[in-house]
């Protein structure tokens, strides 16, 4: 018999398919499905695990208490690390209040359990859920941080196929998940206390880096790059759609000048109502679905509830990016969804870019890398409540899905998902 979150996915799938002939989409694709992860057949997993404290020389978080306590920073299957399924690696640092450290009402940066049913798409199986905690100590610091990472050859080749001295990848690439946000996430008052700074939380990027260096390792200099993140936050203007794009390759060319790619924003941080016009396909706009009063955005200041809606509603967030066909040719693409409805399209990027860091080589001579790392998760900025709050704030990814370039249903214009789960009806299509 199937669960309630089986029977969601399958109507998803039928829906789509259904819906996909009149739906405003791109020309036809044969992209591929090289990894999915639903999370409800994992078994219970989370980032702070004792059999995860390897490291000899004590890279953990400072703040556990006893040796047999302590988790490492970086965990990665080829390391010996447990992961679950098909996660290459994970990170996680930066907390002080988690059950390891004697506080059991509280969670690991990253959980992967039965326990947290409700913060699981239909509110049955599992989800990948990413907790923060605050900390005012530091004005400048990004505190806890929780990343789960895939490794794109491995997913291609349904085995580990990681060579340390061999890089490995994709042209184009494109992924999907469902998101949904704590009902007491701490939001900015659009257009009050002007004084104070936004939090801002990573939530999910792509990239390529170096096999021989670290996953976790950007700026310039470092071993990633090209990259795209996509942070979530709310400041002074209200909710933002923060896109952050990074050169390559790894660690070279790092830093982009956003004037001279043309994002809506010189630095990257888009609002969901102006910003997105002409962002559509063929120069269309598609305006984005009001989760709160219902109907369309259409005001501003644009709340986060407006985008997000309560824990009870869910998003589908997609991404394409395209590798640029030569050094320094701006014609790399990047293209970002939210229900199927877009919110940036952009074909004009020189992710790879022939300037080089005097005395670092490249794994490969002509610098053409490819995207090998899909990650979900990231380090938060989060300083509205002092430590000794003892804060918790969470957020779960659902549904992961990722393909070998650009599917048929990316452009699928469909409504959000509501708990408890409806007919198919609650799925709609927007006609040109």
């Amino acid at each position: 018999m199937l669960t309630n979150s089986q029977c969601f996915h399958r109507v998803v799938t039928a829906g789509m398919l259904m819906m996909a002939a009149s739906s405003i989409s791109l020309a036809a694709h044969s992209a591929q499905l090289i990894f999915e992860e639903t999370f409800d057949n994992l078994p219970d997993w989370h980032s702070g695990m004792p059999e995860n404290g390897l490291n000899p020389y004590g890279f953990h978080d400072g703040s556990t208490f006893g040796d047999d306590r302590k988790a490492d920073f970086v965990q990665r299957v080829t390391r010996g690390h447990t992961l679950p399924g098909q996660f290459f690696s994970a990170r996680q640092q930066g907390q002080y209040y988690s059950p390891r450290n004697g506080y059991e009402d509280h969670h690991e940066i990253i959980e992967i359990l039965a326990a947290n049913s409700d913060k699981a798409l239909g509110k049955q199986g599992k989800s990948a859920a990413f907790f923060r905690e605050p900390t005012q100590d530091n004005n400048h610091a990004w505190i806890t941080d929780g990343i789960l990472s895939v490794y794109l050859p491995n997913a291609v080749a349904g085995k580990n196929v990681f060579d340390s001295h061999t890089h490995q990848g994709l042209n184009e690439v494109y992924f999907e998940f469902w998101i949904t946000f704590d009902d007491n996430t701490t939001v900015y008052p659009p257009h009050e206390d002007a004084g104070r700074g936004a939090d801002i939380s990573k939530i999910a990027r792509i990239f390529s880096f170096d096999e021989r260096g670290n996953e976790y390792k950007g700026f310039p200099g470092g071993d990633k790059g090209p990259g795209v993140i996509w942070d979530w936050m709310t400041d002074y203007y209200g909710a933002r759609n923060v896109v952050a794009v990074r050169g390559g390759p790894h660690g070279h060319s790092y830093s982009f000048g956003y004037g001279g790619l043309g994002m809506p924003h010189p630095n990257g941080s888009l609002n969901y109502l102006d910003m997105i016009e002409g962002m559509g396909p063929n120069g269309t706009t598609e305006p984005q679905l009001n989760l709160r009063e219902g109907g369309i955005i259409d005001t501003s200041p644009v709340h986060h509830e407006q985008v997000h809606g309560s824990e009870d509603q869910w998003v589908r967030m997609g991404f394409y990016v395209k590798m640029n066909s030569a050094m320094d040719v701006a014609d790399g693409v990047l293209i970002q969804w939210m229900n199927g409805r877009r919110l940036l399209t952009m074909n004009n990027i020189p992710y790879l870019r022939s300037e080089r860091n005097e005395g670092e080589d490249l794994i490969v001579a002509d610098g053409m890398v490819k995207w090998n790392m899909v990650a979900i998760g990231g380090n938060d900025y989060f300083h509205s409540w002092p430590k000794e709050s003892m804060r918790e704030e969470w957020y779960a990814i659902d549904d992961l899905r990722i393909y070998n370039g650009l599917p048929d249903h990316a452009d699928t214009d469909i409504d959000h998902y509501f708990y408890p789960p409806g007919s198919p009806s609650q799925f709609k299509v927007d006609k040109p």
